[in-house]
């Protein structure tokens, strides 16, 4: 199946990323099939233009690899987390770069673990600015995530630990707010 192929290309270029000193935990990787069917795997990173740090997405950096080949058309795209290898969908910044590169490639197929939407699903940032992070899918099969947590499950962590800080100023008001707040979000009470 493509997923699992796409999926497996992933997990092997994180854990090589991994050898080669690490990733942060909002580092992404994006595999892109071409209309010939050939594989490019591109990694989130910062590159310096005209002297200033820029973040490069995972998405735009495949792009790159296969145009660099002499390939423009993408018929299959798979984003993962690169922390926990969980699937994403692509920011509407990195659909418009894509699509901008040929007509063809709104057609491309964005792979998820439960379903397939086309490229051109995810529409246009809004006001001509993309978000700053690509938005989380669903979480990634246990198949060759063993021992990893799915976003939710780290999300309902970190809430958890908030929930449970004591912030050594005295004003309970405050703390009982925040745990409202928390509280209504995630159900606790």
């Amino acid at each position: 199946m493509l997923y699992d192929t796409m999926f497996n290309m992933a997990q092997d270029a994180a854990m090589r990323q991994q050898q080669n000193g690490g990733f942060a935990p909002d580092d992404t990787i994006c595999v892109l099939c071409s209309s010939s069917g050939r594989f490019y795997t591109g990694f989130s990173h910062v590159e310096l233009f005209n002297g200033n740090p820029v973040g490069v997405h995972a998405e735009v950096a495949a792009m790159q690899q296969m145009m660099a080949a002499g390939e423009f058309i993408a018929s299959s795209l798979l984003l993962v987390s690169a922390f926990n290898l969980s699937a994403m969908l692509p920011c509407g910044g990195c659909a418009q770069f894509i699509m901008s590169q040929n007509p063809a490639n709104a057609g491309c197929q964005i792979i998820l673990p439960d379903r397939v939407m086309l490229l051109s699903e995810l529409g246009a940032p809004q006001g001509g600015m993309p978000p700053m992070q690509p938005q989380p899918a669903a979480p990634a099969p246990a198949a060759g995530a063993a021992g990893m947590h799915s976003s939710s499950d780290l999300l309902k962590s970190r809430v958890g630990n908030l929930l449970n800080v004591d912030d050594d100023d005295d004003d309970d008001e405050k703390e009982d707010e925040k745990k409202s707040l928390f509280g209504r979000l995630f159900g606790k009470k």
